[in-house]
């Protein structure tokens, strides 16, 4: 039954054949089912609210877009299947906390082209690739070698992409051109910006080496105008720095491997041939950011990779997305 159910064509394409696992089937399927108990029935920081009553005008479910911004060092064509799931988990979680998923867009945290950063691949739209996992493991293997900048901070091109999302096209690596369409549309309620990374940091949130434009990544990234938050430009305009949700799924920010690997295979049914693929955080950079950003009446939370790449993962997707929830 659970390897019927990898065979079916997902809603938004297919999983590569060759990098399924036993562990990636058994781990979705449990969320699945795990979300399927009721909208209820996992502990969050505040109250689930089943009436979805909500701070919108007129009430109603609120409409979010997703950014991905995914690390692709090499080691990430292993773990691509289970970022398709850990991503296709968090949005069955945030449809059972009456949250609706418009678009999800994928983008290298920290390769570009030059000084281009591109959308590499888009859930709602014409793409070169049927899937995340597809597009994830070209940009991981052969495709790399077009994304060989590397600048030197931890979100620099999450700044530098978010500035022209008003114009951002997915990029078709193969006719070496943008599709001739911008992927995303008009802001809806609001967005997440979902970070990936099974590698350490660039550097502390704190260090001028991760300042944006002169300032703490959190004051770049919760900084306004009249508009709305000034580094982010979809078509249409912006949103208030508080409806954009700063999530970081990425590994723990300590220095020793040995204490790293030893902490994530004790995870639930961790999938232990990846641990390989993986490095510690290191350098704190997502806990004080995602700290920061609070503390600047932004939102946003962090997680454990480990933790959610684990059968586990149900509570913490579930908090996750009450928490994005509560945005409203």
């Amino acid at each position: 039954m659970i390897h019927d159910h990898f065979e079916k064509k997902r809603r938004r394409g297919s999983l590569v054949a060759g990098s399924r696992s036993p562990f990636m089937a058994t781990a979705v399927v449990s969320i699945l089912l795990f979300a399927a108990v009721g909208s209820c029935t996992v502990v969050v920081e505040e109250p689930c609210d089943p009436n979805g009553s909500n701070g919108l005008p007129g009430g109603g479910v609120p409409t979010v877009d997703m950014l991905v911004m995914i690390d692709l060092q090499r080691g990430s064509a292993q773990l691509a299947t289970l970022y398709e799931a850990l991503i296709e988990g968090l949005e069955f979680a945030l449809t059972e906390r009456d949250v609706a998923l418009r678009q999800i867009g994928l983008a290298p945290l920290h390769h570009r082209s030059g000084t281009n950063v591109p959308l590499i691949h888009g859930t709602q739209a014409e793409s070169p690739f049927s899937s995340m996992t597809e597009a994830i493991l070209y940009y991981a293997t052969e495709g790399a070698s077009l994304l060989s900048e590397s600048p030197g901070g931890e979100l620099d091109n999450l700044a530098a992409i978010g500035t022209n999302l008003n114009q951002k096209a997915i990029h078709d690596p193969f006719a070496q051109a943008p599709l001739p369409t911008p992927y995303f549309l008009e802001p809806a309620d609001g967005l997440i910006v979902l970070v990936i990374s099974a590698n350490e940091r660039r550097c502390a949130s704190n260090e001028p080496a991760c300042q944006i434009e002169g300032l703490n990544p959190a004051d770049h990234f919760t900084r306004e105008d009249d508009n709305g938050a000034r580094w982010l430009n979809m078509p249409g305009g912006s949103l208030p720095a508080n409806r954009i949700f700063h999530l970081a799924l990425v590994t723990s920010e300590i220095d020793d491997f040995d204490r790293f690997a030893s902490e994530c295979l004790s995870k639930p049914n961790f999938p232990q041939g990846v641990i390989d693929a993986m490095q510690p955080g290191g350098t704190p950079f997502y806990g004080p950011f995602v700290q920061d950003v609070r503390s600047n009446g932004g939102r946003g939370g962090m997680e454990d990779l480990c933790s959610v790449l684990s059968t586990s993962a149900p509570i913490h997707l579930f908090r996750l997305a009450q928490d994005i929830r509560n945005m409203f």
